[in-house]
């Protein structure tokens, strides 16, 4: 686990994780079954954790990585013929970090992108495979899974493309994709923060409710549909000015 704002290292051992986790994750026999002044040390040591006599690391085994999305949720490899599809349309590209709904500017459609050259360098287990790629098809019709040379040609023909940006994709994608900024959840700090707590005072100042936060707003002005948007009732208890600049509601 990792913090901010302190040199303090911050640990869990096996009590800890029994205490909390559902049984699966229970941890007795491993390398965090130990205190926590035991665990301080090795946090703050340089040397590598001892492993089992077999020679593998304590602990859990590693998830399978399955090279390449299921073919139940993906289509195959891009192929040459996929250029058609796309050819003189309007497309926003559904990629891992942008499975929102789609602007409603583009009525042609989405595409699903996977891009293999993310996936070869950074391999995914099983489970994420399944969250993005159920995620995807319910969005896009048809999901792509190539290289970014084989993205390229293939969406050379498309009248405009369109996607969220996002640092995981965006130096694989085209030149022409037009990267839309997703927007800030929180407003803009007008001067910087030493610390967490006065951003968060900062940010939610004012706010007494969570569509009230700009990133929500922008996304309720755009589609209002859905139960992430609808608003409580007005029976419902508001809180005082006081509390609204340092609570918010849980979602």
């Amino acid at each position: 686990m990792a913090g901010t704002g302190s040199s303090k290292p911050y640990v869990f051992n096996a009590d800890n994780v029994a205490r909390y986790a559902p049984l699966p994750w229970h941890s007795g026999g491993s390398v965090i079954d130990c205190s926590y002044a035991a665990l301080d040390a090795i946090a703050r040591s340089t040397q590598a954790v001892a492993g089992a006599a077999d020679g593998s690391a304590s602990g859990g085994d590693e998830p399978e990585q399955p090279p390449m999305p299921p073919a139940t949720r993906v289509s195959a490899t891009i192929q040459a013929s996929d250029a058609a599809t796309v050819a003189g349309r309007d497309v926003w590209l559904v990629h891992p970090w942008a499975l929102g709904e789609p602007p409603r500017d583009l009525p042609a459609g989405c595409l699903g992108l996977l891009l293999s050259d993310f996936h070869d360098a950074w391999p995914w287990n099983a489970a994420r495979w399944s969250f993005v790629g159920e995620r995807m098809a319910a969005l896009a019709p048809l999901c792509w899974y190539g290289s970014q040379q084989d993205v390229s040609r293939a969406l050379v023909g498309a009248r405009s493309v369109h996607t969220l940006d996002d640092p995981h994709v965006a130096h694989l994608l085209p030149l022409a994709v037009t990267r839309r900024a997703a927007p800030h959840l929180f407003s803009e700090s007008e001067r910087p923060c030493a610390s967490f707590s006065p951003w968060c005072t900062r940010g939610t100042r004012g706010v007494a409710s969570l569509h009230q936060l700009p990133g929500l707003a922008a996304l309720a002005r755009r589609d209002p549909a859905g139960p992430l948007f609808e608003q409580p009732e007005e029976t419902e208890r508001q809180p005082t000015a006081r509390q609204a600049s340092t609570h918010l509601p849980p979602i």
